[in-house]
């Protein structure tokens, strides 16, 4: 799925670039996209409803905001 003109993998690396922390637990070493509101509570695809996370952490904060 697109948006804004992105496709999945240039939103994954706009996000990503620089190495980031994750903005879930702040330790660095982000491995994963997160969106901030979830699709499934009516988030979008689109960078100001992305932030880095760990694999992990994403897993464990499963559909809540």
């Amino acid at each position: 799925v697109e948006s804004e003109g992105l496709a999945r993998d240039d939103r994954r690396a706009i996000v990503l670039a620089d190495n980031p922390p994750c903005a879930l637990c702040s330790k660095p070493g982000a491995d994963s996209v997160d969106h901030i509101v979830p699709r499934s509570r009516g988030g979008i695809h689109d960078l100001a409803n992305l932030q880095p996370a760990h694999l992990s952490c994403n897993a464990r904060k499963k559909n809540r905001p």
